[in-house]
């Protein structure tokens, strides 16, 4: 990919929250397995060995599904963000690129009636549908608002062949403000989970 132009990155509270939950169900696994000296109710730690394994597996198996978006001089390139693993398509051969947003409301658990606004948190999911000249869709669900538009931008400059492309100034700082969320979430996540580890390993 000597003529790429730009690339994205998967969000942060999608790859992120995958990553600490499932490092959280393996710990689980580990700490049961690791008590060899509690031999009673060996059917309940089989079946919480079972399920803390298959939870893992589902989340390691959505995390290594994450996407990431590739635009060279004349291709849109669809790769896996941990392995090379890529799929390539002319520019000419995408119709259009869109992104559609879904927000869900939550109620924060310890809260007490009557409920108002400041006893919930909204969580925004993304998708983006690249959408080819034989109608073909591509879905992919880890992209954040300000890559998308960053996307849109380079794509729609590539597909007119309207002369270069300017690289993107501060990119790093401009992704952590877009995902300081993500960032905050990941965070707790990690504090909490370590937490509650410590305490059932003591």
């Amino acid at each position: 990919m000597n003529d790429l132009v730009h690339r994205t990155y998967p969000r942060l509270l999608t790859t992120g929250t995958l990553l600490i939950l499932s490092l959280f169900f393996l710990g689980l696994t580990i700490l049961i397995l690791s008590d060899s000296n509690n031999y009673e109710n060996t059917i309940f730690n089989i079946f919480l060995i079972t399920l803390f394994s298959v939870t893992t597996a589902i989340l390691l198996y959505h995390l290594f599904k994450t996407k990431t978006i590739y635009i060279s001089k004349s291709q849109l390139i669809i790769s896996n963000f941990f392995f090379p693993h890529k799929h390539s398509y002319d520019l000419a051969e995408i119709n259009t690129i869109r992104q559609s947003k879904k927000t869900t409301t939550h109620y924060l658990p310890d809260s007490s009636l009557p409920i108002d606004k400041s006893d919930t948190y909204t969580i925004s999911m993304f998708k983006t549908i690249i959408e080819t000249t034989n109608k073909k869709q591509i879905i992919i669900k880890s992209i954040g608002k300000e890559e998308f538009n960053l996307l849109y931008k380079v794509f729609t400059k590539r597909k007119r062949a309207e002369g270069t492309v300017k690289k993107v100034k501060s990119r790093l700082f401009l992704y952590l403000i877009d995902n300081i969320g993500g960032l905050f979430l990941i965070i707790g996540l990690s504090f909490l989970s370590i937490g509650l580890l410590i305490s059932l390993k003591s």
